[in-house]
């Protein structure tokens, strides 16, 4: 329960016991004093991923809206559809937090979320994540038109996830033009 809960608040982007973000690096890291199985290991990694990545979005986003000057009416549209994309995101963690922190359940037979569980319940979010980091990391120096035709060219691939999140991202930065 403790690595489960630790590593929630890592994909929130908060230090915990368990882990740590280190700023040099851009990346979360195990604590040394803890101890883990490989497998266990491997798919903590692959877990912070998600962590690390959220990070680098709520970094852009954050950097965007708080700019005093030279951010256009385009990016600070897209850093506001970035930040309700995270929303669900959001809405997922605070999911998988209910299912750790039931106590009824962990009475009655095994634990609901479970390490291997945790990761399948992360897939769909790592992909849109991985797309709304791709996204944003291409549109910083842009501004305008060729934001828009940035993101509409992001819509226009064959994941059919990837064009969802893109085409409601796009409506939104169309809206000052």
């Amino acid at each position: 329960d403790g690595l489960l809960r630790d590593l929630l608040h890592a994909l929130q982007g908060v230090d915990s016991s368990c882990f740590r973000f280190e700023k040099a690096e851009g990346r979360f890291v195990v604590n040394s004093s803890y101890i883990l199985s490989r497998p266990a290991w491997h798919l903590v990694q692959h877990i912070l991923h998600l962590g690390n990545l959220h990070m680098r979005l709520c970094t852009t986003t954050t950097a965007t809206l708080e700019a005093d000057t030279g951010r256009s009416l385009c990016q600070q549209a897209l850093s506001e559809a970035l930040r309700d994309q995270l929303r669900d995101f959001y809405k997922t963690l605070a999911l998988l937090m209910a299912k750790i922190s039931d106590p009824v359940d962990a009475k009655v037979g095994p634990p609901e979320l479970t390490l291997r569980r945790l990761w399948t319940w992360l897939q769909a979010p790592l992909e849109r994540m991985q797309v709304l980091v791709n996204l944003s990391e291409a549109c910083v120096p842009l501004r305008g038109g060729a934001l828009a035709s940035t993101v509409y060219g992001c819509s226009r691939v064959g994941d059919l996830l990837a064009q969802e999140a893109c085409q409601s991202i796009l409506r939104r930065v169309l809206a000052p033009l």
